[in-house]
C-alpha cells in the first residue's frame, strides 16, 4: 500500500509538471508544427499530408513521425476543436501514460530488490528529469514511442515470468509495432528485437502459436503505417529520406557529434549512464544473474541509438530514448554488483543526483526557461484573427499555420526541412509575383539580405516575438 501512495505521489508530480503552462512551455517552433500540420490535414481535409498550396498538398512520408502520434492528436482535434492545447495535451497524456508503465514494469521486479527504496528512487530519477517534459510536452515522437516500448515491455514481461496467455503475445507484438513506426529512430527497435527474440527463444516462444501471435500483432502496425505514410513515393525516396532524415554528411557531423559526449554535460550525462549499465550488466552476465530479455532489447536499441546520432544534425532530443531507458535501468543493474554493504550509500548518491536533477528542472532547463512565455498566445492573437479571405504565405514558420483559423484554407507554404529537403519549393516564385496579400515569415527571414528579393513587394505590417507578417 505505501509503495502505491509514493507512486501517486510521484504521478501527481509528473502530472503537474506535464499540464503547467502547457501551450506555452516549451514554446512552439518547426518541427511540432510540421508534425501537427499532419493531424489538423486529417481532422479538415481527410489528407495525411501538408498543404504547400490551396488544394496541393504533399505526402506525409516527408513528415517523419507517424501515425502513432498524429492519429491520437487528430482524435483530439475532431473531438475538440483544432489548437495547441488540444494536441499539446495527448502529449501530455503520452508523458502520464509512459511514467504509469514505467510503474507497473519494475513493480514485476520488486521480488528481486533488496528494498523498496530503489524502486521509489528509479521513480524520483524519471519524474525529476527535465528532458521527459522539454521533449515530451511539444508534439514529436520521442516521447510517444518511448511509451509504446515500455507498454510491449510489460508484456514481453509477462511471457517471460508469468503464466502464459494469448492475450500477452498479442498485445507485446501490438506495442513493439506501433513503437517501430513511431518514428526513424525507433525502427531501430526491429533489429534489437530480433536479437533479443533470438537469444530468449525457448523460454518468449516455446509453441508456435505464441511467437505467431506476437510477430502478426508486430507486423501489422507496420502494414498500416506503410498504407497510411507513403501514398505515391517511390521506394528509392523513402529510403534516403529514413536512412538520413537531416540528409547530413556523415563525415562532418561524425567527430562534432562524438566530441559532445565529452564536453556538453547532457550527452557525457547520458554516456556515463549507459556504461554504467553496461559494465555492471557484463559483470551480472558473468555471474551468471538473471538477466530478463527486456532489459537486453532495452540495452541494444540504447546502444544503437548512441550509434545512430553520430551521424545525425546532433540534437540531443535523437538520443533521448537511450537516456531515459539507462535511467530506468541502470539502478538495478548498480545495485545487483555491488555488496549489500554499500546498498545505503548507493542510495544516498542516487538522492543526490535526484536532487541535481530536480534543480536542473526548475531552474536550469529548456521548460523552466519558458515557464513565463507567450508564444502561443502571440501567435493565436495575431494570426488566428486574419480574415479568411486575405491569402497567405508562410515562409518557413509551420508552427504559425497550426494558429491559422480551421476556415481559412487560403494559404501557401514553404519549409525547408534539411539541406536537401524544402517543402513547398515550386511555389516560391508566388513571393516574387506578389500573388499572396500576406506573409508571415521569421524576423531572421525577413531581414536576410538573401532573401530579401523574394519580399520586394511587401513591407512589414506588424512583428511579434519572432515573427513578421508582410503586406503588399
Amino acid at each position: 500500500m505505501r509503495q502505491h501512495i509514493f507512486f501517486g505521489l510521484c504521478l501527481a508530480f509528473v502530472v503537474t509538471l506535464s499540464l503547467y503552462n502547457l501551450t506555452e512551455s516549451p514554446p512552439t517552433w518547426m518541427d511540432e508544427g510540421v508534425i501537427t500540420q499532419v493531424a489538423r490535414n486529417m481532422a479538415l481535409n481527410n489528407e495525411h499530408a501538408i498543404q504547400t498550396a490551396p488544394g496541393e498538398f504533399l505526402s506525409g512520408s516527408y513528415i517523419t513521425t507517424g501515425y502513432p502520434v498524429t492519429f491520437p492528436i487528430y482524435i483530439s482535434f475532431l473531438l475538440f476543436g483544432i489548437g495547441i492545447l488540444q494536441a499539446r495535451v495527448i502529449m501530455a497524456i503520452f508523458i502520464i501514460l509512459l511514467f504509469s508503465a514505467l510503474y507497473i514494469l519494475l513493480q514485476k521486479n520488486e521480488g528481486t530488490r533488496d528494498s523498496k527504496w530503489f524502486l521509489y528512487i528509479t521513480l524520483l530519477l524519471v519524474a525529476s528529469f527535465a528532458p521527459l517534459y522539454g521533449q515530451g510536452k511539444n508534439v514529436l515522437g520521442e516521447v510517444p514511442g518511448l511509451c509504446y516500448l515500455i507498454l510491449s515491455f510489460i508484456f514481453l514481461q509477462k511471457m517471460y515470468t508469468g503464466v502464459y496467455k494469448n492475450y500477452q503475445a498479442i498485445l507485446a507484438g501490438l506495442f513493439l509495432g506501433l513503437a517501430i513506426v513511431t518514428k526513424p529512430i525507433y525502427l531501430l527497435i526491429a533489429l534489437a528485437t530480433v536479437i533479443t527474440f533470438f537469444l530468449y527463444r525457448e523460454k518468449l516462444f516455446s509453441d508456435q502459436k505464441k511467437i505467431s501471435l506476437c510477430i502478426i500483432f508486430l507486423v501489422l502496425p507496420i502494414l498500416v503505417w506503410l498504407m497510411i505514410q507513403f501514398q505515391g513515393d517511390t521506394l528509392a525516396n523513402v529510403t534516403s529520406l529514413y536512412s538520413n532524415p537531416n540528409a547530413e554528411p556523415f563525415g562532418n557531423v561524425l567527430l562534432s557529434n562524438l566530441t559532445r559526449f565529452f564536453t556538453e554535460a547532457q550527452p557525457l550525462y547520458t554516456l556515463l549512464l549507459f556504461l554504467a549499465w553496461t559494465i555492471t550488466g557484463t559483470i551480472r552476465w558473468t555471474r551468471r544473474k538473471l538477466i530478463k530479455p527486456v532489459e537486453v532489447l532495452a540495452w541494444i536499441f540504447s546502444g544503437l541509438i548512441l550509434l545512430a546520432y553520430l551521424r545525425t544534425a546532433g540534437f540531443y532530443r535523437y538520443f533521448f530514448p537511450a537516456e531515459i531507458l539507462s535511467l530506468i535501468f541502470f539502478v538495478d543493474s548498480v545495485k545487483e554488483v555491488i555488496a549489500e554493504k554499500y546498498h545505503r550509500s548507493f542510495l544516498v548518491c542516487l538522492a543526490l543526483l535526484v536532487c541535481f536533477q530536480l534543480h536542473q528542472t526548475f531552474f536550469n532547463s529548456w521548460i523552466s526557461v519558458h515557464n513565463e512565455g507567450y508564444r502561443s498566445a502571440r501567435l493565436s492573437e495575431h494570426i488566428g484573427k486574419i480574415d479568411p479571405s486575405y491569402s497567405i504565405f508562410f515562409y518557413q514558420v509551420p508552427e504559425a499555420v497550426n494558429f491559422l483559423n480551421p476556415n481559412h484554407k487560403n494559404y501557401y507554404q514553404y519549409i525547408k526541412i534539411s539541406s536537401a529537403l524544402a517543402l513547398g519549393e515550386e511555389f516560391r516564385k508566388e513571393l516574387t509575383k506578389g500573388t499572396t496579400d500576406l506573409i508571415i515569415t521569421t524576423s531572421d527571414s525577413a531581414e536576410n539580405p538573401l532573401l530579401s528579393p523574394l519580399f520586394s513587394k511587401y513591407h512589414k505590417k506588424e512583428s511579434f516575438d519572432r515573427y513578421v507578417i508582410l503586406s503588399k
